[in-house]
């Protein structure tokens, strides 16, 4: 079985006025109402200049200030840790583990961060270290004797 086409319509346009019976019929505007479409002109063409952006270059960029390396910081609560301290992290498996202290960085005036490797591992994770915010530092002794492990 084939499908075949019957027939085609197509929609009926509408009728344009002959121009010579219009003609008689449309009066000349008058200069106000000229003057106010040539202002509306010319402001849609300004918006369209400004939607219409060319390509530029990119703006060089400063480099980046190196960050201030600390060997000592005092945490908020009045804990002091230097550079090759124990402290307790969160490992990626989600268990506690023990880490030392490699650097302490100023990153910004008001915040600090010390980087650390880690002490304890898993057999099947590979992780190399990480960063922590020093109002977050724990040391391994203190939590030891409160009774965290």
């Amino acid at each position: 079985m084939t499908n075949k086409i019957l027939a085609v319509t197509r929609p009926n346009r509408p009728k344009m006025p002959d121009a010579s019976q219009t003609t008689g019929k449309l009066e000349a505007p008058s200069e106000d109402s000229k003057t106010s479409t040539a202002s509306t002109a010319s402001a849609s063409g300004d918006e369209k200049k400004k939607l219409v952006s060319r390509p530029q270059k990119p703006t060089k960029r400063s480099k980046p200030q190196p960050l201030v390396e600390l060997a000592e910081v005092i945490t908020p609560q009045g804990e002091a840790f230097k550079v090759g301290e124990r402290i307790l992290v969160r490992a990626p498996w989600g268990d506690q583990a023990v880490a030392e202290i490699t650097n302490f960085y100023q990153i910004s005036p008001d915040q600090v961060v010390a980087a650390f490797i880690p002490q304890d591992s898993k057999e099947d994770w590979i992780w190399e270290g990480g960063y922590i915010r020093i109002d977050l530092l724990r040391a391994t002794a203190s939590a030891d004797s409160s009774g965290l492990s």
